[in-house]
Formats: C-alpha cells, sequence, structure tokens
C-alpha cells in the first residue's frame, strides 16, 4: 500500500489534463424553456436511499481495456470485510506516473466506496446497466453512483472508454480527428455488453446464472451519454439515461425510452443545450433539471474537491498556472454553494433507477415517474416534464 501511495504522488500533469478534458464536451447555444417546480415537500422518494441489497464490485476485461462492474451482493458476504478502495491515479499507467512531480506528503488520494471486492453475487437474476464516464474521465471515479444504482438490482458495467478517457487526454489523442473514432466507440460498447452477458454462462463466473441477458440499459455522463446515444437503434438496448450528457449526434429514428438529467448550473451542458437535446429525441422521453447542480456532480469528484485532496486542487496549490476557465470547469458543481454532493446522488439516483426499473420491466407501472416527484426533495428546485407517446 504504501509503494501504491507513494506513486500516487506523482500526478501535476494529471490535474491539469483531467481539467482540460472536460472542455471537449460541446454544447448547443438555444434559449432554455423549462418550467421550474416550487420548493414544495412531497412523499418519501422511493428510490433516493441504498437499495435493498449490498454491493460487490469486480473488474472484468475486454483485449484493449478493463470494466469495473458493481452488482448486488449475496446476503450476509461482506459482514466483517472492508469498503473498496481506489487511488485517484489508479488509470495512469506506472510507467507515466512514475515521471510526474511530487504532491505534498501525506496527501491521500484514495477514495473509499459504499461496495466489497470480489464477493459473490446475489441468488437472482438481475438486468445490465451498460456505463460510459465522461470525457477525461475513466471507469473506476463513478464508484459511490453506480453503486448506489447496483443496490437496487442492476449489474452495472463501467467501461473504460480509452478513446475519451484519462489516459487520451494524457496522451494528447481525446481530440484526434478520426472519421471512424464514433463508430469504434460505439463498437466498444457493444463489445462490452457481449463480455458481461457471456459472463452468465461462463464456467467459473461469479455471475452465471445471475444475469438478465434479454434486458439492458445504458447510462452515460457527459461525452459519455453521446456515446449511449449512439446506441439508441441498438435493439438489445431497451432504456438510454443521459446524466448532464452530449445529446444525439445524428437525426433520431428510434422509439427507445430515453431520459436526461442534467443541472441548473451546469457550465459545460448548459440547460439550453439540455433542452435542445431533448427536443431532439423521440417518446418516450423525460427530462429532469436539478437546480444547484453543476456538470461534476454525477461522478465521485466533488467529494475529493470539498475534502482539498482532488487533483486539480493539488496542482493549482503547487503553482500550476492552471487557466480559470477549465479550473472553473473542472470545479462545476462541487463549491460551497452548490448542491451538497449526496444530496445530488440521492436525487440522480431516484429518477435513474425509476426510469430504468420502468423501462426493463421490473416496475410494470411507473414508480416516482410523475411531476410529484420532482417535489419529493425539500428544498431543491427540480424541472419534470415528460412525453410519453
Amino acid at each position: 500500500m504504501n509503494t501504491v501511495k507513494k506513486s500516487a504522488n506523482r500526478v501535476t500533469r494529471l490535474a491539469v489534463t483531467a481539467a482540460s478534458a472536460l472542455a471537449l464536451i460541446s454544447s448547443a447555444a438555444l434559449p432554455a424553456g423549462a418550467q421550474r417546480s416550487t420548493k414544495t415537500a412531497a412523499p418519501e422518494p422511493a428510490y433516493s436511499k441504498p437499495g435493498p441489497y449490498a454491493v460487490g464490485v469486480t473488474t472484468l476485461s475486454l483485449p484493449d481495456r478493463k470494466i469495473e462492474v458493481y452488482y448486488p451482493a449475496k446476503t450476509g458476504s461482506t459482514k466483517g470485510k472492508k469498503r473498496a478502495t481506489y487511488l485517484q491515479t489508479d488509470a495512469i499507467p506506472a510507467d507515466i506516473l512514475a515521471g510526474l512531480p511530487a504532491v505534498p506528503p501525506g496527501t491521500d488520494l484514495s477514495v473509499t466506496i459504499p461496495a466489497y471486492r470480489n464477493v459473490p453475487v446475489a441468488a437472482s437474476k438481475f438486468p445490465i446497466v451498460l456505463f460510459s464516464h465522461g470525457a477525461g474521465g475513466w471507469r473506476g471515479v463513478y464508484g459511490y453512483p453506480l453503486s448506489g444504482l447496483a443496490s437496487w438490482g442492476f449489474v452495472v458495467a463501467s467501461v473504460d472508454f480509452t478513446e475519451y478517457g484519462l489516459i487520451s487526454q494524457f496522451l494528447g489523442t481525446g481530440g484526434a480527428a478520426d472519421p471512424n473514432r464514433r463508430a469504434k466507440i460505439s463498437a466498444t460498447a457493444v463489445a462490452a455488453i457481449d463480455l458481461v452477458v457471456a459472463e452468465n454462462t461462463a464456467k467459473g463466473s461469479r455471475f452465471k446464472g445471475h444475469l438478465l441477458p434479454g434486458k439492458v440499459g445504458a447510462v452515460g455522463h457527459s461525452a459519455g451519454g453521446g456515446t449511449m446515444f449512439s446506441l439508441l437503434d441498438n435493439k438489445r438496448i431497451s432504456s438510454i439515461v443521459g446524466w448532464a450528457a452530449v445529446g444525439p449526434q445524428a437525426p433520431v429514428t428510434s422509439h427507445t425510452p430515453t431520459m436526461l438529467i442534467t443541472g441548473a448550473e451546469d457550465i459545460a451542458i448548459t440547460p439550453a443545450s439540455a433542452e435542445a437535446s431533448y427536443a431532439a429525441l423521440n417518446a418516450p422521453k423525460r427530462f429532469v433539471e436539478i437546480g444547484k447542480l453543476g456538470h461534476n456532480a454525477f461522478s465521485d469528484a466533488c467529494l475529493a474537491i470539498r475534502s482539498g485532496t482532488d487533483l486539480i486542487g493539488i496542482a493549482k496549490g503547487l503553482g500550476i498556472g492552471i487557466p480559470d476557465r477549465l479550473l472553473e470547469l473542472g470545479r462545476n458543481g462541487c463549491g460551497a454553494d452548490s448542491l451538497g454532493t449526496k444530496k445530488g446522488w440521492q436525487i440522480i439516483q431516484q429518477f435513474t433507477v425509476a426510469e430504468l426499473r420502468k423501462d426493463l420491466g421490473i416496475n410494470k407501472a411507473p414508480i416516482g415517474l410523475t411531476p410529484a416527484a420532482a417535489k419529493a426533495f425539500p428544498g431543491v428546485t427540480i424541472t419534470y416534464k415528460q412525453q410519453l407517446k
């Protein structure tokens, strides 16, 4: 552990590239037309708290990348075990990490998530949810919100999309002009689904007999939302949820159920941009805008930022010249005036789980998918709208 943490202390260049990655996200400057709800209390939302399952986490591999899988854990299997931990630098190859300047001694770059490494799967069968991080992200940096989804009975596969993830930013390939790039990304998403589905019958797999291969949903944050929307015509996918998502990049013909969850204070995917993406989608579709929520509030990042142990903050403290705009993007949604991190996750989880459970046939009728649900979080202004036909 000491050796790992010593390597973790070489991170200054990472902070700059992680911040600049957010600048790759495009948004359309169109007028916002959302109707905001009032700050009225309502009954306890159905899915905002942890679900009935403890959560396990394990790692699967494609030939050129890894997939972090969060899943419902067998009852009693987590007792006495320590929660899983990752380092903010885990996505950086050792040779690159070794060449970075050191950060102050004693800096703790570890993040502990509400999941347990390699425990047995719960005794049931579960739908599959494919997940993509945003530009400059990686498969592990959404441990909290994805564990929350898994606790409600989903096997969530978080893929390293190296084409626009952390390492692509480090190597300067994140904005590469490859005409086949989008097709390659979509093909990787399909390969990830194939890999997870194959685990249902693979000899010795912890997931053997525990998956529902015919029930597949997709969730993506930021640029990862654009990846998921590229799969709208894929007949295997029954639901797509975008978190502060880049919208569809081609005319939409599919009627796959969709939901957009966005932040009213997002400076990358602005409310106007989110409205434009919603307008481009076909029914059935739903839209949720959360007050005081910014772009980076969908990942684990705000925890480190608010504690002063985030990579961007460390680089700034070392006197590294990070442009103010990039710093603002990296911290959007994580400031003292923003919505509390865990409160934001509760609302995101509430609507994401409700949408997935309805679309994947777990709930025969919608639960938590009405305008009244927007009033279920006192003190938070939430916009909710839907078009079902």
